[in-house]
């Protein structure tokens, strides 16, 4: 059992999420199953292919994976990252998990929040605060004590909701159970006047359908969206490839220096414009300045790649066991994952960037000191 290697992941995300942390454990295992065959009496974080919890964690269980199974009580927030989640025990707070396919079969006791593939709550189960949910086809059977709000290209709805519900759907379909006790604001191609006759509140009807003009102009937007995530993944895996000793070794750095890796990354992020500025300023620079500049503005193009490869890196060499122990599908995963961040999320990928390139920074500093002290 390795312990922290999954601490900077875990901080990233608990930033996101806003949870405080307090006393508490951190597991990786390199099984492909894993069994908690006794009770957690604090916070548990994981990382692993299979969780199976058996037995009820007394604090917070965060977790990474491909699946998991919960069939024993969580006395605090559950927060996954994974593939398939069935959660048949319960949950007595906050429920935050992503992606792909979610199974709900027993209560939760605060809000449920989740983005993915699909989300199924089995009938009967209650959700006893809000219930969230986006990018995902929602099928429920039970009942939301709080509001619902709901993003969902396919929407089946026998259930009850006695707060107010926040509706965005192309297709939905309503079951004779289908009951709203608060208003109803949705966003569909069309009105349905099914869905407004089972809310007892205010309805508000927006339609989903764009304008050509606007419809264009977010075609576009998501063009270049993708565009720029294609290019960042497919020049990041070549760099993984290609340089993957190299990689693994700036990872190192980054690991082993990250404060004197994102205060360089700083630096060499600040710096130029103002030697730049300096020499535009004096007549004589004006030549070298510009050249710079195009050079400053290239690294600037090209940083997004690199650190999107460093931590690609740096991610197979902590939770996959190395690249030379990683099968080629895990490593293009990754890399299309990490790049994906570095694409939507800039007010984090700035911030990766310092760290990346500073790591860069200071292995070339290290390499260039041990290739003069060899000559």
């Amino acid at each position: 059992m390795k312990k922290s290697k999954i601490l900077l992941s875990l901080l990233g995300l608990l930033a996101f999420l806003a949870i405080p942390v307090q006393a508490s454990s951190i597991f990786s295992w390199s099984e492909q199953i894993v069994n908690i065959m006794e009770p957690v009496h604090s916070n548990m974080y994981v990382t692993t292919s299979n969780l199976i919890v058996s037995n009820p964690i007394g604090g917070d269980l965060i977790a990474f994976g491909e699946s998991i199974s919960i069939h024993s009580n969580i006395s605090k927030d559950f927060m996954w990252f994974g593939s398939n989640i069935h959660i048949n025990g319960k949950v007595a707070d906050d429920v935050r998990i992503a992606w792909q396919s979610i199974f709900i079969n027993q209560d939760i006791w605060w809000d449920f929040i989740a983005f993915g593939a699909s989300v199924t709550v089995a009938p009967g189960v209650k959700i006893w605060w809000d219930f969230i949910v986006y990018w995902a086809a929602v099928n429920m059977d039970g009942i939301v004590n709080g509001n619902a709000y709901i993003g969902s290209a396919w929407l089946s709805m026998n259930w009850q909701i006695k707060g107010d519900a926040k509706l965005t759907f192309d297709e939905i379909k309503l079951g004779d159970n289908a009951k709203i006790n608060g208003s109803l604001n949705y966003k569909a191609p069309q009105t349905n006047e099914q869905l407004e006759g089972i809310s007892k509140g205010e309805v508000i009807y927006k339609s989903s359908v764009k304008t050509d003009s606007k419809k264009f102009l977010w075609g576009f937007i998501k063009w270049i969206v993708f565009y720029k995530w294609a290019y960042i993944s497919l020049f990041a895996l070549i760099l993984v490839f290609v340089f993957k000793r190299i990689l693994k070794e700036v990872s190192d750095t980054l690991k082993k220096k990250p404060r004197q890796s994102l205060f360089t990354g700083f630096l060499c992020y600040v710096v130029p414009p103002f030697a730049i500025l300096t020499l535009i300023i004096t007549f004589l620079g004006i030549p070298l300045a510009w050249i710079l500049a195009l050079l400053y503005i290239a690294l600037l193009i090209m940083w997004v790649i690199v650190s999107s490869a460093i931590f690609s890196s740096w991610f197979i060499d902590n939770f996959r066991g190395g690249i030379e122990n990683t099968t080629w599908w895990k490593i293009l995963l990754t890399v299309i994952v990490v790049s994906f961040f570095f694409t939507i999320i800039n007010s984090i990928d700035i911030i990766a960037v310092f760290f990346a390139i500073g790591a860069l920074a200071l292995y070339k500093i290290k390499s260039t000191k041990k290739t003069l002290k060899s000559l």
